[in-house]
């Protein structure tokens, strides 16, 4: 419920499990003491903690932030909340702040969080499957029945190489496409794709426009969709909720996350793996599944993955995000390669494959069921 308090201390710093993987961190945030005696429940985590005003009879409130985590000092009876102020999560670059002001009903003012430097289209994604709760483990592909991020696909035949789409993109020209490394498609004599639909295997475009270890060092594959009765790719990706069940998030913006971050990527073989960027703009040799290999890819950012996941062989091409839940996901790049026993994977930023295309814009989109 409504809540109101007493700003009583400025930039604490807390220590906080984290949900995902109950790790310990480190916040700073403001302390705010709850006269009275009721509080916020843990369910309340996440809300909004704003100042109202009243002037001249218009009422209007300003952000100051969320939730992030509540006391209870059982000695005294007071009761506290702490929350992040809104600019530490503005200043990250990946959100904006959407405001309103009410001059007649129904006018809003939205702001769609994009990079600055690279190009991106908003498409509407038809309304293909109203239900989001996709399966209770790993992708498989007698499931899909249109191409999204994290979809699996076969390249050259319905038996050839296994790897996983990226992001959807638009060419210069209209025409409609969708991602995936590069070495996928290396060495085939047929560029096909083919994707599994309702038990069988389905060709669904080819691969007009590719990049396997070039002076720059890229590793890219353009699938250009035929039209065909599931429609477009969507601009969504599989991430799991808490219970482990894969759900479809929008794609909203693209974003470069800096050394220390923490990313998460998904592949069709092994599913969703997460971990923390170690290393930025590395060259590394990698001997494709077929083909005569060696060949250098250039520009990679290095993944250190938790605990024993790990990517393979299969999920090439897979996309890399941050997310904020289940509410949007922000693309980063996608899945070149990785060494298993080392639990480290390498990802190409999908800025530079974007420009090395020439023209060609991500595909964004606010929502998944609509």
């Amino acid at each position: 419920g409504y809540r109101c308090g007493i700003l009583n201390k400025i930039n604490v710093e807390i220590t906080i499990p984290n949900p995902w993987n109950g790790s310990l961190t480190n916040l700073n945030v403001n302390e705010v003491y709850l006269p009275g005696v009721k509080g916020f429940e843990s369910e309340d985590i996440g809300g909004p903690v704003y100042i109202q005003t009243e002037n001249n009879g218009t009422t209007t409130a300003q952000a100051l932030g969320h939730i992030t985590n509540l006391f209870n000092d059982n000695s005294t009876g007071r009761k506290y909340f702490y929350y992040t102020p809104i600019e530490k999560v503005l200043s990250a670059g990946i959100i904006k702040l959407s405001t309103f002001q009410q001059a007649n009903a129904g006018n809003t003012n939205v702001t769609q969080a994009n990079s600055d430097n690279i190009n991106v289209t908003m498409i509407k994604n038809s309304d293909r499957n109203n239900s989001r709760n996709l399966m209770n483990s790993k992708i498989t592909d007698e499931k899909s029945i249109y191409v999204y991020a994290g979809s699996i696909i076969r390249v050259g035949s319905p038996n050839g190489a296994r790897c996983t789409t990226n992001f959807p993109v638009i060419k210069p020209n209209g025409i409609i496409g969708i991602l995936t490394a590069g070495h996928c498609a290396y060495a085939n004599i047929d560029f096909n794709v083919y994707i599994r639909v309702k038990g069988k295997f389905e060709e669904i475009g080819d691969i007009p426009n590719m990049a396997v270890g070039d002076e720059d060092g890229n590793d890219y594959a353009f699938i250009e969709l035929y039209t065909w009765i599931y429609g477009d790719p969507k601009a969504c990706v599989l991430k799991p909720d808490r219970n482990g069940i894969l759900q479809l998030v929008p794609i909203t913006s693209i974003y470069s996350p800096n050394l220390g971050e923490y990313v998460c990527g998904f592949g069709a073989v092994n599913s969703y793996v997460c971990g923390e960027i170690v290393e930025i703009n590395v060259a590394v040799k990698f001997w494709p599944e077929r083909g005569s290999g060696p060949i250098l890819v250039s520009g990679l950012n290095k993944i250190k993955t938790e605990k024993s996941k790990f990517f393979n062989k299969g999920d090439s091409g897979g996309p890399i995000i941050t997310s904020e839940a289940l509410a949007k996901a922000h693309a980063v790049g996608y899945i070149v390669g990785g060494i298993k026993e080392f639990g480290v994977a390498y990802y190409m930023p999908i800025e530079k494959s974007l420009k090395a295309m020439g023209g060609y814009s991500l595909i964004i989109t606010d929502s998944c069921t609509s």
